[in-house]
């Protein structure tokens, strides 16, 4: 390259700074990793705290309330959810035994009552699977009440942002 006096200039970049490396005539900045963890985690930070103004509402309890019981739900449907199998296993267990116990399980008979006529080792295998059928339903009713609960936080959240977003965007037009 000629420079304007017209002497030859070697077409070199400028030495990089100390804390600086050369990759390609390119400048990167030498930032160890915890570093630039810790700078993306202050950027989602800075981006996601703002929402949850949205999502926990000051002004209104009932919404609050909603995201507390939503979440309630959630965990207790989660805990049934997890406990299912188990149960399953604790009455095919029960059945099991109810079938091998002595004399073919019809040693003594239940005379009175919904299990009348049964064989008595079959009323605890009777009650283990209502119970296994009992504990599924509780895991959907609690999942359905958390999404129904759930529909009415969200639906809000949706609606003021929007409404923020829209007011914002009509600031800006200035005619």
């Amino acid at each position: 390259m000629v420079s304007s006096s017209g002497e030859v200039v070697a077409d070199t970049p400028p030495p990089p700074a100390a804390n600086h490396t050369s990759i390609f005539g390119r400048v990167v900045h030498a930032v160890s990793a915890p570093v630039r963890q810790a700078r993306r985690l202050q950027g989602f930070f800075a981006t996601q705290l703002p929402m949850l103004a949205y999502l926990w509402p000051r002004n209104d309890p009932r919404l609050r309330a909603f995201l507390a019981l939503s979440m309630a739900f959630m965990v207790l449907g989660k805990w049934v959810n997890v406990k299912v199998p188990f149960i399953l296993q604790r009455a095919i267990d029960t059945v099991s035994r109810a079938a091998t116990a002595p004399g073919g399980g019809g040693a003594a008979v239940v005379t009175s009552g919904v299990f009348q006529g049964l064989p008595a080792s079959f009323v605890p295998a009777a009650a283990a699977i209502a119970f296994y059928g009992v504990s599924r339903a509780l895991s959907v009713i609690f999942s359905e009440a958390k999404t129904c609960l759930f529909t009415h936080v969200s639906q809000n959240v949706l609606r003021r942002f929007a409404s923020n977003i829209f007011s914002h965007l009509h600031s800006l037009d200035r005619y």
